[in-house]
């Protein structure tokens, strides 16, 4: 493979990741060296929200996180003081509409 296809990505991150899933698949043909200073990928942090147009790659990528994420139907702001209700974001039905796809909630480990 000449040296021009080659790749060197440093981070295995969400974004890392799913660069070298992007590059490493037959239809491209990078040659992908993926670096990460931690020893494993651990548990860390909470949950995740993916919003319709990241669904929409990670599907093209052969990622699909339907069937292991929550489908939240909407999502309130409130003041912290109080509790009033400041907005409302519908991610229902009426989301997946508009965008073409849902808007998945899930842990950082499971995806």
């Amino acid at each position: 493979m000449s040296a021009h296809r080659r790749v060197a990505i440093v981070g295995a991150g969400y974004a890392g990741l799913t660069l070298a899933l992007g590059l490493a698949k037959k239809t491209r043909g990078f040659e992908v060296a993926l670096y990460e200073q931690a020893p494993f990928l651990t548990e860390v942090g909470a949950g995740v929200a993916i919003a319709g147009p990241a669904v929409h790659a990670l599907r093209a990528l052969g990622i699909d996180l339907e069937p292991l994420a929550s489908l939240p139907v909407a999502r309130q702001l409130r003041r912290w003081k109080d509790g009033r209700l400041l907005s409302v974001q519908e991610y229902g039905w009426r989301y997946h509409e508009m965008v073409g796809a849902p808007y998945p909630t899930l842990h950082r480990a499971t995806l």
